[in-house]
Formats: structure tokens, C-alpha cells, sequence
């Protein structure tokens, strides 16, 4: 979800070698010092758009992944000794950790790119999104309030997305 706020452009899904374990680790640009650091044996990048959602995010790289698997058991099946094994350039990635950025809240200071990106990353809706729902934090005297729609989910702020998305507001 990191990737949607800052506005990255793609993803990354690995699954990596460890010293105790292979794992899947879904990576853009982020993760643990000494953990994620083991040589990658396979790996998909997928796009992140503009109007991307933690939730579809999450899915696009689980739609990566699973073919990541599959490839990585029928090398197991075939010949174990020839499962790649590249080196990671561990100075090209940054850990975020597991906070939920700001403490969960929207500040209407941000520019209003951020604002939305914030507002995309949380919106994990039918479900509940792993860092909840933004509550506004600096509005006109407004402090702690969550953000809901009518539908009373964080959806329905597509009208907030349009304001950024109109030609002047465009780069």
C-alpha cells in the first residue's frame, strides 16, 4: 500500500531464497533491513495506475505470484539445482515498516495528489483495509473524525480523485 501513496508507478512480487526458507514477498522498493535480503529466484513487476487501490494492488500481485509458484515448483520437480538464484542490489530498497503512515490520519495540508494517493492506499473496500479508515486531522477545527461516504465506506471519494484529475490539475 506504501507504493500507492508515494506514487510509485510499479510493483514488484519475488518469491526469494532464504537461508531458512523460500518465501513470497510482495517488494517495491521496500523491505526489512535483513529480512527480504536473500538472492531472488523468480520475480513479476505489475503497473500500479493512477486509479489504483490498496485492494487492487494487493490483488494484481497475487494474480503475479501465483504463476511465480507454479514456475518455481515444476523447477523443483525438474531439477532443484538449476532454480535461479540472482543477487539483490540491497542499497535500492527502502523499508516502511508496518505503521500506518501519519497515524491514519488525513491531513488537508498535503497536496492534494498525496491526499488522494492516502485515500487510494487505505481503500481495501469490501473489506476492511489493514490500516483503516483515514481520519481527518487539521480540517477547519475537524480532528479524529473518519472519512465515510454515504455507503458509509471510504468509497464515493472518487469525487476528491475527479479534482485532481481535472486538465488544469494534470502535469
Amino acid at each position: 500500500m506504501n507504493v500507492v501513496l508515494i506514487g510509485e508507478e510499479a510493483a514488484g512480487v519475488r518469491i526469494l531464497q532464504s537461508l531458512e526458507r523460500c518465501c513470497v514477498r510482495v517488494v517495491a522498493v521496500m523491505a526489512s533491513p535483513g529480512i527480504n535480503a536473500g538472492p531472488i529466484i523468480f520475480q513479476e513487476s505489475v503497473s500500479i495506475g493512477r486509479e489504483e487501490t490498496g485492494l487492487s494492488l494487493t490483488a494484481k500481485c497475487v494474480d503475479a505470484g501465483v504463476p511465480l509458484i507454479l514456475r518455481l515448483l515444476e523447477a523443483a520437480a525438474r531439477r532443484p539445482s538449476h532454480i535461479p538464484s540472482v543477487p539483490q542490489d540491497l542499497s535500492k530498497r527502502e523499508y516502511f515498516g508496518r505503521d500506518v503512515p501519519e497515524n491514519g490520519n488525513l491531513s488537508w495540508n498535503r497536496p492534494t495528489r498525496r491526499i488522494v494517493d492516502f485515500i487510494r492506499a487505505s481503500n481495501f473496500f469490501p473489506f476492511r483495509s489493514p490500516w483503516g479508515v483515514p481520519r481527518t486531522a487539521g480540517a477547519a477545527g475537524v480532528s479524529g473524525r473518519h472519512m465515510h461516504s454515504a455507503s458509509g465506506s471510504a468509497q464515493g471519494w472518487d469525487r476528491l480523485a475527479d479534482c485532481v484529475n481535472t486538465p488544469a490539475s494534470k502535469p
